[in-house]
């Protein structure tokens, strides 16, 4: 299937500026991971930060934020985590999920995901 790339649009909180990036596709990231420098541009505030365990067992150490985004006409707000340079840009599973989009397998895009209940009504 190959590496999906998707097109972002990151927002300020006020939505008066926005910046648009390209970002490889992760279902095995949690996150959404965004350039530090794009994130300062757009006057996002990290509200903590956080550790993880990179692939290679190494503990790194970013700030995180909930930044508004974009992506195939669909917006939401998403937990980002402040990229440093040599981290990659990735949309992360939870973003996909909060914005209903899913990785489709035969096309290796983005597509709308139909709402399910888990329940009967």
């Amino acid at each position: 299937m190959g590496m999906t790339r998707v097109e972002i649009t990151l927002f300020s909180r006020e939505r008066d500026r926005q910046r648009t990036l390209e970002a490889m596709v992760d279902t095995g990231s949690v996150f959404t991971w965004i350039p530090e420098a794009i994130a300062a541009d757009l006057g996002l505030v990290p509200l903590e930060s956080w550790r993880f365990r990179t692939i290679d067992g190494r503990i790194i150490e970013r700030s995180v934020c909930d930044a508004p985004v974009e992506i195939q006409k669909r917006r939401g707000i998403v937990r980002t985590v402040f990229a440093k340079p040599g981290d990659a840009c990735v949309l992360g599973v939870t973003a996909l999920e909060i914005l209903g989009l899913t990785v489709d397998p035969t096309t290796g895009r983005l597509r709308e995901e139909d709402a399910t209940l888990a329940f009967a009504a």
